[in-house]
């Protein structure tokens, strides 16, 4: 079992096994959660290089994606197929916005709808490039790249079960 540092509201992975480890928790504390009425999203901010991509391909473990997840930066996003019946989610879709320039740019590919339905969950990586179009309940998760494989984790809005 992996064990993570926790102090002062904060998570330290030391590879990156345990950066997907960390995604599949919080995968796993979500489908718990109980069955939402919308769509769940969940942020990724973090430098290049930081985990996002590794935390996300955890993430798609827990939720039964059995493609290889691979970051979408040249594509946009990604929909994946959810192969459990633990809740109503039926599609991941993973985004990565590092490209984009505004909001508008991912409402042109109707990505926005994807944050209300709820039988989609997303991870959107670089939020910060679309500012203003993630729902208020959105999943914050900020990570900083300490040293080699170190990363710090930072949860906002984390449901209540989630605990490492």
């Amino acid at each position: 079992m992996l064990v993570f540092k926790q102090m002062e509201g904060t998570v330290i992975t030391n590879s990156v096994e345990e950066t997907a480890t960390l995604g599949r928790e919080l995968a796993k504390a979500i489908l718990s959660d109980g069955l939402s009425t919308r769509g769940k999203v969940v942020t990724l901010s973090g430098e290049l290089g930081s985990g996002k991509t590794s935390f996300a391909q955890g993430f798609a473990v827990a939720l039964g994606v059995t493609e290889k997840i691979k970051s979408p930066t040249f594509v946009i996003f990604q929909t994946y197929a959810i192969n459990t019946s633990q809740n109503n989610f039926k599609y991941f879709t993973h985004i990565d916005a590092y490209r984009l320039e505004k909001k508008e740019d991912l409402e042109k590919l109707g990505v926005g709808g994807f944050f209300s339905d709820p039988e989609v969950i997303t991870i959107l990586e670089w939020p910060e490039m679309v500012l203003g179009i993630t729902p208020r309940d959105a999943i914050e998760v900020f990570i900083k790249h300490l040293e080699r494989d170190e990363r710090e984790f930072i949860f906002k809005n984390a449901p209540s079960n989630f605990s490492i």
